[in-house]
């Protein structure tokens, strides 16, 4: 009997090193409580919001303290969600990204010849690892000399450009992964409440990136009654893209497997 084998399929072989079915799974189950919970917390305060209306003299006033408190109460409910599907996903990403070219290497599905002399050059453990960027430097006493940086993103683009992975990833992989990383690396180093300068830098990258992927409550912080960010939040839609990403990282490694293998095959 024959099995017509998916790219899910070869691209799981590839990874067989982790779960990702079991934490994907795991992931979404989680975050599908957390997303009911923010939904009820919505729902109290709507009805407090409306008994408060309906209501007079010192019981209205006590409702609409309450109501001023669980609105307070939702915001940072709402950041902790995020933090806490933030710290799934990106490492999960980032372990899928690691696994992948790992895997790439050990398999010895491309050539290191074929990663040109800017990766050639690094250790066997730096090889085929994306959390190392190589370069040249360009001036100064070491004009033309290997260069290394640590960074996730920009060893990650530069690993499937020069494998090819590249071609089978989703069109919107880069920016998608470039926005869980800066928004990873500001929850996890800041907390919920950011540095004022941080926060501003934030929402300039968040006007860069597709509308409606990152939500933020804002505070009037100044005599003038400005409002300014204060808490920033992945929505459901990045979420959401975010998980189908990984799913389609996974058909990706899968169709490259395939592909690499038909050229290794002998013509006939």
């Amino acid at each position: 009997m024959e099995f017509d084998f998916t790219n899910r399929d070869h691209g799981e072989f590839l990874l067989e090193e982790i779960d990702l079915t079991a934490q994907l799974a795991a992931a979404r189950s989680l975050i599908r409580r957390q997303q009911q919970a923010d939904e009820e917390l919505q729902k109290e305060v709507a009805d407090i919001r409306e008994a408060a209306m309906k209501a007079s003299g010192e019981y209205a006033m006590h409702l609409e303290n309450t109501w001023v408190d669980n609105m307070h109460a939702g915001v940072f409910q709402d950041a902790a969600h995020s933090m806490s599907a933030l710290g799934m996903l990106a490492p999960l990403v980032e372990t899928l990204m690691t696994a992948i070219f790992r895997a790439i290497g050990r398999e010895k599905l491309v050539a290191v010849a074929d990663l040109k002399e800017l990766r050639s050059k690094l250790k066997a453990d730096e090889l085929w690892d994306p959390h190392v960027v190589a370069g040249i430097a360009s001036k100064g006493k070491r004009k033309g000399e290997l260069t290394k940086s640590t960074d996730i993103l920009r060893g990650t683009v530069q690993l499937a450009e020069l494998t090819g992975l590249e071609a089978h990833l989703p069109a919107d992989w880069q920016v998608r992964m470039e926005a869980l990383f800066r928004y990873r690396n500001r929850m996890f180093h800041n907390g919920f409440e950011w540095p004022v300068d941080e926060r501003a830098k934030f929402d300039e990258d968040v006007a860069g990136w597709p509308d409606g992927w990152f939500l933020k409550s804002e505070r009037g912080t100044s005599k003038k009654g400005i409002m300014e960010p204060w808490i920033f939040y992945m929505s459901a839609d990045f979420i959401r893209g975010t998980l189908k990403m990984i799913e389609a990282i996974i058909e990706a490694a899968g169709a490259f497997v395939i592909e690499r293998s038909a050229k290794s095959r002998p013509p006939g």
